[in-house]
């Protein structure tokens, strides 16, 4: 498929696939949510576990993926108010290596925060894997990728649903993401107010940075387009249109996007991946309530990709750690009194 035949591909695709982007019919009171506990938890001990499951918004045809997997944390019993930490975990996060996540959940419950530990599609327990991670994504085109996050977005606002059905006391709610989990973090904030502060761990943006200027090249290699490998020019000549499509995005900045009416961003829309990247939507977020916190010496996301969206978000307080790409940020104890004191 050629950069000239895109937008033919484009409109085939749209013809057979419809969505509101990060949206579902809120009207739809049949949540389908079962939640069990409170469980025995021994990796964050003294704290109340429990475990909600219902079904994804979005359908992607994989039944066990399709039912959301969160598990619910706190040190009172739910009923009690609470602010609530939505806990976003990285790519290909493994069942075995789990324990910096459960240090930072610990951490949160002890400052006086439920976290809501949500699985996002295609792990852990969304996943056929023994391990708990896919490396289905890996081999996704942009369209698969779109939905994918679609599918993230919808999940998180699903999860908000049904604490105010179940009428849960929450003061506020907050958000974290590590790595993919931020970006996620990103596309969440932008498109459900009710999240009031996120925090960024060692994440950024623009896609064809994130492919091509670091060690992700290596393991993409270039497995990302509808019609086999895509070169790293190829790539760098559809995003030359990014700028563009952003301008256009930020002066239409419609509520919500459907993706059968696009013909207002061609033919600057030259994948779907740019309707996933952060960039896309962090100015809708504001400065003030952001935090970044990024590794100096990170070989999955560049500098220059941290710092594109660090432009985008409104320049938002950010730090560098003298640290690499690993979740063992999420137990060091300057990161998180950066983090609760940014959430006070």
């Amino acid at each position: 498929m050629s950069y000239s035949t895109f937008p033919h591909f484009l409109v085939s695709y749209l013809s057979e696939n419809r969505m509101k982007l990060y949206s579902y019919n809120h009207q739809d009171k049949k949540l389908n949510y079962k939640l069990e506990g409170p469980l025995d938890c021994p990796q964050v001990p003294g704290a109340l576990m429990h475990v909600l499951t219902f079904t994804s918004p979005y359908h992607s045809g994989n039944p066990l993926n399709d039912r959301a997997y969160c598990e619910l944390f706190s040190a009172e019993p739910l009923d009690r108010r609470a602010k609530l930490l939505i806990f976003l975990h990285g790519f290909s996060t493994q069942k075995t290596k789990m324990q910096n996540y459960y240090y930072f959940i610990k951490e949160a419950v002890k400052r006086g925060y439920s976290c809501a530990f949500l699985n996002l599609p295609l792990h852990l327990n969304r996943s056929e894997d023994q391990s708990g991670s896919s490396r289905d994504l890996i081999y996704y085109d942009d369209v698969d990728t779109l939905k994918y996050f679609h599918q993230c977005v919808v999940d998180i606002k699903r999860l908000m649903d049904i604490a105010e059905l179940e009428k849960w006391p929450l003061g506020s709610i907050h958000i974290c993401g590590l790595s993919m989990g931020s970006m996620i973090s990103v596309l969440a904030m932008a498109h459900d107010q009710r999240i009031e502060k996120g925090i960024l761990l060692i994440g950024g943006g623009h896609w064809e940075q994130i492919h091509w200027k670091g060690i992700l090249r290596f393991i993409l290699k270039g497995d990302c387009a509808d019609d086999g490998r895509i070169s790293r020019d190829k790539c760098h000549h559809y995003y030359s249109t990014f700028p563009a499509f952003l301008q256009k995005l930020k002066q239409a900045n419609p509520d919500h996007i459907d993706t059968k009416d696009l013909d207002w961003l061609s033919p600057d829309l030259s994948k779907m991946c740019f309707l996933c990247d952060p960039l896309a939507f962090a100015h809708r977020i504001g400065p003030e309530r952001v935090l970044m916190i990024n590794a100096k010496y990170d070989l999955y996301f560049s500098r220059k990709s941290t710092l594109m969206l660090h432009r985008q978000l409104g320049y938002p307080q950010i730090h560098w750690l003298a640290a690499f790409h690993s979740s063992r940020v999420l137990t060091q104890s300057k990161v998180l009194d950066k983090i609760f004191e940014f959430l006070k």
